[in-house]
């Protein structure tokens, strides 16, 4: 539970939005401004969209905004960041360019800090947001078998990035022709703390595979490139 500063009453409920999630101003809260969302922009990890309204104080008139301040906080509540934002402003993207040290697959707190013309401060409740799973690396097609029904197996592998050393996530993979991505041959996903999947079931042709890391709280990873191969010669 996060206070609300200078000349704000202290209040006792904590309000949490998932990432990608967004509510309704509550007026009640008359000297908070209020985190409305977070959304992770494109496909990249890191940018994420922050939204928010003021203060109901500010919507009266009671109190006048001078600038507001987005800050980011790490999952031990110790500050990463803060972007200053105009009066008349009510979103940010947050993004390596103005948060060099956000990291991906990372949960993160940001709230708001409403700054008025005569210097009093509000300050909101703290809300999560998530970074994304990071792009996959260093693909590479091993142990390529022809089995006795026809079809090969072969053994995916890639470089596991560091921040998913340790992490259950699953994986998701598309075989398609090497001459065409649209021709999709096999796709299917596999889950675990995992830098390889065997994948069954492939035909004698040249083929091409890409594959990606999603999670339930991170999000969808971007895909990595495609990566071509050629299967054994049917017999």
């Amino acid at each position: 539970m996060r206070r609300f500063v200078m000349f704000s009453l202290l209040v006792s409920l904590m309000i949490v939005v998932p990432t990608m999630a967004v509510r309704a101003h509550d007026l009640s809260f008359t000297t908070s401004p209020e985190v409305l969302s977070t959304e992770r922009v494109g496909t990249k990890p890191v940018p994420t969209l922050i939204t928010w309204a003021q203060s109901g104080n500010a919507d009266d008139g009671t109190v006048m905004v001078d600038h507001f301040e987005v800050v980011v906080e790490d999952d031990n509540n110790i500050e990463m960041g803060r972007v200053t934002v105009a009066a008349d402003q009510f979103s940010v993207e947050i993004n390596k360019t103005n948060l060099p040290e956000l990291k991906v697959y990372e949960r993160y707190h940001v709230y708001i800090v409403e700054v008025h013309t005569d210097a009093t401060e509000y300050e909101g409740y703290d809300e999560s947001f998530y970074t994304g799973v990071p792009k996959l690396e260093n693909l590479r097609v091993k142990n390529k078998v022809s089995e006795l029904d026809g079809t090969v197996s072969v053994t995916l592998k890639w470089r596991k990035p560091t921040a998913l050393n340790g992490e259950y996530v699953t994986y998701e993979y598309k075989v398609a022709l090497k001459k065409n991505a649209s021709s999709l041959v096999k796709e299917s996903s596999d889950f675990g703390d995992l830098n390889s999947t065997d994948i069954t079931g492939l035909p004698h042709k040249k083929l091409r595979v890409k594959v990606r890391g999603t999670d339930t709280n991170y999000g969808t990873g971007e895909w990595s490139a495609w990566k071509t191969f050629s299967t054994p010669a049917a017999d």
